[in-house]
Order: structure tokens, then C-alpha cells, then sequence
């Protein structure tokens, strides 16, 4: 089967960022990641990587802000390690299908066992954003975004 670049790229892309994650990266900040796909867009502009991250809200919030901080340094290395020209800019989005497939899994359960679903499974995909640039801190406060001063008009000298 013959495949195409991006194709080809999509898969290298999502197997270079696994290995980083898994050997490469120290940010306490991540926790249990699986990196679920990744896709590149045909121009080769964008990079959407897809992960999932075991554990509660807060983890993934922590664990998507490493993985954003850490994204233009493991986006250099990738272009090094695949001697790429130009690199599409790497971006994490967080993938809710494993908890849904473990809700899925625990509704059927109770309806053919009469077990009731585990309260203490985090099922973070009702509650975060799937996109890291919409993540924000406990406040409301979007740490990512540098904070705006009040200025004066250009035109107005007088005080």
C-alpha cells in the first residue's frame, strides 16, 4: 500500500513525540500520557498531536501545560531527528475517548451486573476544554497570555 507524505509524517510525527514524551521530557508537570494521533496538515504548517492523560481534571490541566511549554523545543528537535526544512508547528489537544470508553464500559456493566460505576474515575472530557490554548488556571486567569497594561491614549499628554 503506497502511503503519502502526510500520511507518512502523521505516523513519524506521532511516534517521535511518544518516544520525547516517554524518554525526554522531565516537566514534573506531565503525568501519564498515551499519545493518541497526530495529524499534519497538507501545506505542513500544523502538527495536532491528540493525547490522553490518565488521572483527574488537574492532571490533565498540569500535563497539557507541560506539554505546551515543552512543544517548540520537542518541534526543533523533530525537525532535527526527521531533517525536515521547515516544521509544522506542533500543538496538543487533549483526546477524552479513553474515559469515554471507560464510561462506556462501566454503564454496561452496571446495567447487566447491577454494578455501580466507580464515582472516583476521573472523567475529565465533560468538564476541560480539548484545545491547550483554551486551558486556564484555577482563577480564570490565562497563565499562556501575557497580561495587558492599561495605557493612556497615544494622543493624550496631559496628567
Amino acid at each position: 500500500m503506497k502511503y503519502s507524505r502526510v500520511e507518512r509524517l502523521n505516523q513519524l510525527y506521532r511516534q517521535e513525540v511518544s518516544k520525547m514524551i516517554l524518554t525526554e521530557l522531565r516537566d514534573p508537570r506531565i503525568g501519564f500520557v498515551t499519545v493518541v494521533s497526530a495529524s499534519v496538515d497538507r501545506y505542513l504548517e500544523r502538527a495536532l498531536v491528540r493525547v490522553s492523560v490518565l488521572g483527574g481534571d488537574k492532571d490533565v490541566k498540569l500535563t497539557l501545560r507541560g506539554l505546551n511549554s515543552a512543544a517548540s523545543r520537542m518541534q526543533g528537535e523533530i525537525a532535527r531527528r526527521l531533517k525536515l526544512r521547515s516544521t509544522p508547528i506542533l500543538t496538543f489537544e487533549f483526546d477524552p475517548g479513553v474515559q469515554k470508553s471507560i464510561r462506556v464500559e462501566q454503564l454496561l456493566r452496571k446495567d447487566s451486573e447491577g454494578v455501580e460505576p466507580d464515582t472516583q474515575l476521573p472523567y475529565a472530557s465533560d468538564v476541560l476544554p480539548t484545545r491547550v490554548e483554551e486551558v486556564r488556571d484555577d482563577k480564570g486567569d490565562d497563565k499562556d497570555e501575557p497580561e495587558q497594561d492599561e495605557q493612556k491614549p497615544q494622543g493624550d499628554t496631559s496628567d
